[in-house]
Order: structure tokens, then sequence, then C-alpha cells
């Protein structure tokens, strides 16, 4: 939509983006790909600066306030959990993302220079 290339700010001339209607079948299909499906959970993942990602790597954000539905929590072959100190709260949706993100490009590109 409009909104969505509005908030994409330009980056959706780089980062490929389909729209899907079934998101498990999606994520079963990428598995059979060969990528691997990590999500991002409040409490009791693995902390996100103390894993190591697999790659390919296809990730899923939950809806702020919801998570990731149990559906496809039961296709997670990781659980990322972004350290806060502090009280329980979570990022909303965006920054997540853009933590997982940068983490995501830092472990791929270790070494290299970029």
């Amino acid at each position: 939509t409009d909104t969505v290339l509005h908030i994409a700010s330009g980056a959706e001339n780089y980062v490929p983006v389909a729209k899907v209607t079934n998101l498990s079948q999606s994520i079963i299909t990428a598995r059979n790909a060969g990528y691997f499906i990590a999500g991002t959970v409040v409490n009791d993942g693995v902390s996100l600066y103390e894993s190591q990602l697999p790659f390919p790597l296809c990730i899923v954000i939950g809806s702020e306030g919801k998570g990731i539905r149990h559906g496809l929590a039961n296709h997670l072959d990781l659980m990322l959990t972004i350290p806060m100190s502090g009280a329980g709260l979570s990022f909303n949706a965006a920054q997540a993302t853009t933590i997982l993100c940068y983490e995501i490009v830092r472990q791929r590109t270790k070494g290299q220079e970029i």
C-alpha cells in the first residue's frame, strides 16, 4: 500500500518483499528451501547477543502486544530475546526488527570489510 511504501522510506527498492496469505505455509516453504526460521520473543529466548545465528535466515516478528501466534511459534527453529535491563518490557515491532537486522548484518559481515 502507499502507507507501507511511505514507511519503508525507500527500503522496498533493496529488500525483497512478498505478500502471502498463509504465513505458516510460507515458513514451511522457506525451511524446505534451506532457511532457518528465527523469531523474537520477550522471555525465554536465546539472548540475541549470545547467539550464533544460522544462515540463510528467515525472521518472524510478532505483533505488538500479542507477539508471535502460537501456531507460527511452533515453526521456529530459534527463539531470540533482545536483552533489556529493567522492567519486563518489550520493544515495538519496528525497534525489534531494527535491532535484529543490525545483529544479523554484524554477524554476517564479522571479519569482513563493509
